[in-house]
């Protein structure tokens, strides 16, 4: 008579703590901080606090529009539909 035990393990925390859609994120947060770091050594002061401030100004901007885009289209004040030839 010969017996088996087969253990199986308990997923770790870190496992569990990092479903798919949470390293999605993470991996969006390490690209992102890889580009400043890159942007910073190709063009020294990108990183400064001017710098900085330059992007969010643009960023801000960009979201704004954006913002409204999407108030516009989900109103229904915008119709996506291709009409019938």
């Amino acid at each position: 008579m010969s017996t088996t035990s087969s253990t199986t393990r308990a997923p770790s925390a870190l496992r569990l703590a990092l479903n798919p859609d949470r390293r999605k994120v993470l991996y969006g947060f390490i690209a992102a901080i890889a580009l400043f770091v890159i942007g910073d050594i190709l063009k020294p002061g990108f990183a400064s606090s001017s710098g900085i401030q330059q992007i969010l100004e643009v960023s801000s901007f960009v979201g704004l529009v954006a913002a409204g885009q999407t108030f516009v289209i989900l109103i229904g004040g915008i119709d996506l539909s291709v009409p019938g030839c």
